[in-house]
């Protein structure tokens, strides 16, 4: 990726207000069930570690499954700041 590019990116994403944050949270993920990231980052704070938890909780991926992926990575990318941190912690 061109320096540049990656730094116009890092600038815009450093920019961001709290308010740009909590519209992001807002974001629908699953259409069909009106489900929203938000939603989601709830239930992965709740406890789910699994697409099929947040399925359980959520009623996720029971349709169209397009936000599958979507959900599969919030998870991923929770539990890897949570693996960070505990290596911080040690």
């Amino acid at each position: 990726m061109n320096v540049a590019l990656c730094l116009i990116i890092i600038i815009i994403c450093s920019s961001l207000s709290k308010n740009d944050y909590q519209a992001q949270l807002n974001m629908y993920v699953c259409i069909c069930h009106g489900i929203k990231e938000k939603d989601i980052q709830q239930a992965i704070d709740a406890g789910a570690e699994s697409v099929r938890d947040l399925r359980k909780k959520l009623d996720l991926g029971s349709q169209c499954g397009k936000c599958v992926c979507y959900a599969a990575k919030m998870i991923k990318n929770t539990k890897g700041d949570l693996n960070y941190d505990l290596a911080i912690a040690v």
